[in-house]
């Protein structure tokens, strides 16, 4: 099977560099430019089914990616991006200002090589309200899993649309890493990576593409 990952367009938060999470933020016109020019660069790619989180950044880019054509797009929960609890909508200045003893703790953290106490270090948050390492790649691994488990002997094309933090996991899992190594990879908007699956083999052909839009609405 194929399968290609898409982050959302860029949205408005993205441009005032607040959390998101569960949030909804709305695309911007440059969000919507970039994913128009996503769904031209799809148009020959013979997708079959396409999953996405509800959010509404992502359904509008899921439904974009597949333009006019008549293809399935579910819905699912698992799909959504890390809850980041109550610091969502806020920036970085903000949660300091507010919260400065648990921000300068979650910065300290996020620093630490896990080294030997990888499964504590990724079951332990320090985000209020919000969901560890652990608890975020696990729900959206083991989605992903059984759509691998059904269409991996087949020749199937199929899209997921997520987030920045929610395919990174994805990512590290198929390439077999632990899901803390997610923060050594970064998704751009409206990108695109692509796996080839198999039974016990993921093959990275392709990542963080963003060539259908960087080549052309940027300066």
């Amino acid at each position: 099977m194929h399968l290609l990952l898409v982050r959302h367009g860029e949205t408005e938060w993205n441009v005032q560099r607040r959390i998101q999470g569960w949030t909804n933020s709305p695309l911007t016109d440059f969000g919507r430019q970039q994913i128009e020019l996503l769904g031209r660069r799809l148009l020959s790619t013979p997708v079959t089914t396409v999953y996405s989180s509800p959010s509404i950044r992502t359904q509008e880019t899921a439904a974009a990616a597949i333009a006019d054509r008549d293809i399935p797009i579910v819905s699912r929960v698992e799909l959504r991006e890390t809850s980041w609890g109550k610091w969502e909508g806020k920036t970085a200045a903000e949660i300091a200002a507010e919260e400065p003893v648990q921000w300068e703790k979650f910065l300290k953290r996020g620093k630490e090589d896990p080294g030997a106490d990888q499964a504590d270090w990724e079951a332990t948050t320090l985000v209020p309200e919000g969901e560890s390492i652990l608890q975020a790649s696990t729900r959206i691994n083991d989605y992903v899993a059984t759509i691998v488990a059904e269409r991996e002997r087949t020749d199937d094309w199929i899209l997921a649309v997520g987030h920045g933090g929610s395919l990174r996991f994805v990512v590290a899992s198929l390439l077999k890493l632990r899901p803390s190594a997610a923060r050594h990879f970064h998704l751009d908007n409206a990108s695109l990576t692509h796996f080839t699956i198999e039974p016990g083999r993921a093959v990275l052909k392709l990542f963080n593409d963003t060539s259908h839009w960087s080549d052309t609405i940027l300066p």
